[in-house]
């Protein structure tokens, strides 16, 4: 999903997996929808 350029942190586009989220972030994923962080965390991809 990150590396297709369907994931944005806060409105802008996230290139690299690992960017780090700071509470209250919104991201969003192209025809899923959006979620907004309660705490830090780490955008990881799946193996």
């Amino acid at each position: 999903m990150i590396s297709s350029g369907d994931v944005r942190v806060n409105w802008s586009l996230v290139s690299k997996s690992g960017a780090t989220l700071k509470a209250g972030d919104v991201v969003s994923v192209s025809g899923m929808g959006r979620l907004k962080s309660l705490q830090s965390a780490q955008l990881l991809t799946q193996a």
